[in-house]
């Protein structure tokens, strides 16, 4: 059973590896933040979201994200 978090999971770079664990992690309910120096793809994570393609499956998944100097704490 997976607990109930109440802060994300944050993943700095948004890239490939941590792109893809980011856009699961959300898929599955669980509170994400990615935070990435592209702010080109910061604003599509949050809007259009991530293309996540491989050989099991295909989906797309929204993820909230931000800037480095976005992030607080």
């Amino acid at each position: 059973m997976i607990p109930k978090l109440t802060e994300p999971i944050v993943v700095w770079g948004a890239g490939a590896i941590g792109g893809t664990l980011g856009a699961y992690w959300a898929r599955a309910g669980l509170p994400v933040l990615l935070v990435d120096i592209v702010r080109e793809h910061v604003a599509a994570c949050r809007t259009s979201g991530l293309r996540i393609e491989g050989p099991v499956e295909n989906f797309t998944q929204v993820v909230p994200a931000a800037a480095p100097d976005e992030v607080k704490g």
